[in-house]
């Protein structure tokens, strides 16, 4: 499934979806990764939380988390 995070253009990855804890399968609540904002500078490590699929496009969407 494509995800993509609001408000950073270049926010787009993959995601498989996971079982809830009611039973369903969505989407990853909190996904933490390892991001370079470009070549020059250093990663950075990014957290974002799961706000809402769009179940035309199969797109889950998410909004960094801040510290």
């Amino acid at each position: 499934m494509h995800a993509e995070i609001l408000g950073l253009a270049a926010g787009r990855f993959e995601v498989q979806p996971e079982m809830r804890p009611d039973g369903s399968w969505a989407p990853p609540g909190r996904v933490t990764f390892t991001m370079r904002p470009c070549w020059q500078k250093p990663p950075i490590l990014m957290t974002v939380e799961y706000l809402y699929t769009n179940e035309a496009t199969q797109t889950a969407y998410y909004a960094e988390v801040k510290k």
